[in-house]
C-alpha cells in the first residue's frame, strides 16, 4: 500500500475557465470535478487524462464548493443543496469518505457582507467567484478528520450524502 500519496484537489469545471486561474489550478494538480475522472483517480492503474497512471489518489472534495465558501455564514452553515457527486464517486469506487472540518477557517479571510444578495445573484447567473474580501488574519486553525464512512451495499447517493452530512451538524 502506498502511504505517500498527495491529495488531489477537485474543483468545479468553471474555475478552469477563469483567466489565469485555470493554469494555476493545473500547476497545483487540481482536477475538474467530473464523477468519471474522480473515480479513475481513486482506482490504481487507470490511465488518466494527463497520460499518467493513477496511484489510487486521495481526493479533496468540498461538496458545498465555491457557493459555500462565498456565502456560508459565521455559523458554518452547510450549503450542499442537491450536491451528490461526492457520494456517487464513493459508491462507484467503493472508497470511503472521510469527513473533515477546519475550525476557524472562515475567520482567516472575511467576505464583505454588504450587498450579499446581489453578489449571490451575480454568482448564480455567471458562476464567477467574485467577492470583496479582506484579511489573512492570523488565527489558530484546527482540522478534524472523522472516521471513514463506507458506502453500504444498495445504498443510493442521496442516502450516503445524508449519512455524511450529519457529521457536519
Amino acid at each position: 500500500m502506498n502511504f505517500y500519496r498527495f491529495p488531489v484537489p477537485v474543483v468545479d469545471r468553471f474555475l478552469f475557465r477563469v483567466p489565469g486561474l485555470g493554469r494555476l489550478l493545473e500547476t497545483v494538480g487540481a482536477i475538474k470535478g467530473s464523477v468519471d475522472e474522480c473515480v479513475a483517480h481513486l482506482q490504481p492503474g487507470h490511465i488518466l487524462k494527463n497520460g499518467k497512471v493513477s496511484q489510487g489518489d486521495v481526493l479533496l472534495i468540498s461538496p458545498g464548493g465555491v457557493r459555500e465558501a462565498l456565502f456560508s455564514d459565521e455559523f458554518y452553515t452547510v450549503m450542499w443543496e442537491n450536491r451528490r457527486g461526492f457520494a456517487r464517486i464513493s459508491l462507484l469506487s467503493g472508497q470511503p469518505i472521510y469527513p473533515m472540518f477546519t475550525e476557524n477557517i472562515r475567520e482567516t479571510i472575511r467576505i464583505v457582507q454588504f450587498g450579499k444578495g446581489w453578489w449571490r445573484s451575480l454568482y448564480e447567473r455567471t458562476r464567477l467567484p467574485l467577492a470583496i474580501f479582506y484579511g489573512y488574519f492570523p488565527v489558530k486553525l484546527r482540522t478534524y478528520i472523522g472516521d471513514p464512512i463506507y458506502p453500504l451495499p444498495n445504498e443510493t447517493s442521496d442516502e450516503l450524502a445524508s449519512r455524511v452530512s450529519i457529521h457536519y451538524y
